[in-house]
């Protein structure tokens, strides 16, 4: 199974701050848990707020993933802004990309345009 793969299980869950179950999950917790379903471990830093700092979340990506320096591809997981600060994640797929997105209050995949493509901050891989 890919991550993405992994990650389209939880398509319309329910968005919960600092969630980790099929009942709710943020942007972070989506991509543990997808990790998790393919046998990758990444270690879960809990307690941060809605609107984390982007510096401890670059460091926590940095020290646990692999960096990358090209456009994303399918199953890399993506460092975003939310207004100036990176503090967004998720995992493009084939289609574009699947996060847990507050604004639409679920897991939700769409195309990576230009309104994502533009706060990408990040490139990773596992």
């Amino acid at each position: 199974m890919e991550l993405y793969e992994a990650a389209r299980e939880f398509l319309g869950t329910p968005f919960k701050h600092q969630g980790r179950y099929v009942h709710g999950v943020d942007c972070a917790g989506l991509v543990i848990l997808s990790a998790k379903m393919i046998g990758k471990e990444i270690v879960d830093v809990g307690g941060y707020h809605r609107m984390p700092d982007d510096k401890a979340l670059i460091l926590a990506m940095d020290s646990q993933l692999i960096k990358v320096y090209r456009a994303p591809v399918a199953n890399d997981i993506v460092l975003m802004a939310v207004g100036r600060n990176a503090q967004h994640v998720g995992i493009i797929t084939p289609n574009g990309i699947i996060h847990a997105y507050e604004g639409a209050g679920k897991v939700v995949e769409h195309n990576f345009d230009a309104r994502w493509s533009k706060r990408l901050r990040g490139v990773y891989t596992l």
